[in-house]
């Protein structure tokens, strides 16, 4: 069983904020024309938690100590999910196995932008929900 950790709601816009100064380093790093791709997915999946959790500090919800957006995800009602929150849990493995690897899996400009692109819509979508 995973443990939980309940917050005051004022702690959201803080995870809310923390979120953004993130996805600012992965606007830099999925620009860049170098570096390893993994941390592109890395930053996108950083975002991506550190979103679904304000947005679970804010509905009162105990946050999981973990980083499985798929778990996270259960955590919501339907009308509280992000857009793309079908497609966002494959950027778990990112910030587990996949972050201590370099190469084995193929990742093209497409899988990058996809990840660019959770993170940011998820991002927005919290921005609008939490004040």
């Amino acid at each position: 069983m995973t443990k939980s950790q309940k917050y005051k709601r004022s702690y959201a816009p803080v995870l809310l904020r923390i979120a953004g100064e993130d996805f600012e380093t992965l606007n830099i790093i999925f620009r860049a024309s170098g570096g390893r791709k993994e941390n592109v997915c890395f930053m996108a999946q950083q975002v991506t938690e550190k979103c679904l959790k304000a947005l679970l500090v804010e509905a009162g919800i105990p946050v999981p100590f973990s980083h499985s957006i798929e778990l996270l995800l259960s955590k919501l009602d339907t009308q509280s999910l992000p857009p793309l929150s079908d497609s966002l849990d494959a950027l778990t493995e990112y910030a587990l196995i996949r972050r201590y690897e370099e190469g084995y899996a193929e990742l093209d400009a497409a899988d990058l932008a996809a990840a660019f692109e959770a993170a940011r819509s998820t991002l927005e979508f919290c921005k609008s929900r939490i004040k």
